[in-house]
């Protein structure tokens, strides 16, 4: 026998639309706006990315702004990372300047005003700095606070040669180390200190570059140079005053501290985009800040 199925309790297929389908739907009016911010903000980071500097340059010549430099190049590359700075050995100012007219970089790194032949040849030239010229002595010298122009000479002449005659402890034999001619530290003491130029014969050792200059004198006792302040940041040599004045931004203005070298930098073709921003990096108060807490005095 059939059974019949009244019409109320037949089965009725339901929508196609369940629950979560719903919810599906919802979602998705906010799907196609989210996409549309996500591919922006992909434009965006490729835009930004494209915007930023980037690329390699070298900034070769003078040992007297090395140290110094390297450290404001740590700073900027901290900031700009997709660009590097490479600080190599020195070459001295006038290797700089050959790299720059060579073609092997577009900027140097001089410690002395360019001469008349180099201004004719198209560089141009960036102070930034002044830093003082000062003689360190090996912290095994204790009692030297202060040396007088004529103390120098005698030390650099040979009549003094021993640091009990200035008053140091112990009493030792001192080890004099001197630069070249033509170094620009000791073109500075021929210029400014009375009597440096007309020393026949300088004793102690020739030392070739400031770098190596500030390497004998921190590993050899009992020794004495001269360097840019800039270069014994962190060195642990002594500084004593020179005639009774400390080398500070105050006595170089003044004139009292009258040893002091220019820090500039120096190129011929202009800086590209990367080389500029490092510029500005150095010339801006984050830079100013390291040479000033690295012993050089930014100019005005």
């Amino acid at each position: 026998m059939r059974t019949f199925t009244p019409p109320t309790c037949r089965r009725r297929s339901l929508p196609a639309f369940p629950a979560e389908a719903g919810i599906r739907a919802r979602h998705s009016r906010w799907l196609v706006p989210l996409l549309c911010l996500w591919l922006l903000s992909c434009l965006q980071a490729q835009s930004l990315s494209a915007a930023t500097p980037q690329g390699h340059f070298i900034i070769a010549g003078t040992g007297d702004s090395q140290r110094l430099l390297r450290r404001v190049a740590h700073a900027f590359m901290d900031l700009y990372p997709r660009i590097s700075v490479e600080i190599p050995d020195s070459t001295g100012s006038g290797g700089g300047i050959r790299a720059v007219l060579a073609g092997r970089c577009t900027l140097a790194r001089v410690a002395r005003p360019l001469k008349e032949r180099e201004k004719q040849q198209g560089l141009s030239y960036l102070l930034f700095a002044r830093a003082p010229v000062v003689f360190a002595i090996h912290p095994s010298v204790e009692g030297v606070d202060d040396l007088t122009y004529e103390q120098i000479i005698a030390i650099y002449t040979g009549r003094i040669t021993t640091w009990g005659r200035l008053g140091g402890s112990p009493d030792r034999k001192i080890y004099v180390a001197n630069r070249e001619a033509g170094d620009s530290s000791r073109r500075v003491l021929e210029t400014f200190l009375p009597g440096f130029r007309n020393i026949r014969r300088l004793v102690g050792e020739t030392v070739y570059t400031t770098p190596e200059t500030v390497a004998i004198l921190r590993t050899t006792p009992f020794t004495i140079g001269y360097v840019p302040l800039s270069a014994t940041a962190g060195t642990g040599l002594r500084v004593p005053t020179l005639n009774g004045f400390a080398p500070t931004g105050e006595t170089l203005e003044s004139g009292e501290y009258p040893l002091a070298i220019p820090l500039a930098l120096v190129w011929q073709t202009e800086p590209r985009a990367a080389e500029r921003l490092f510029i500005d990096f150095l010339l801006g108060p984050e830079g100013r800040r390291i040479i000033e807490t690295h012993g050089a005095f930014p100019v005005q």
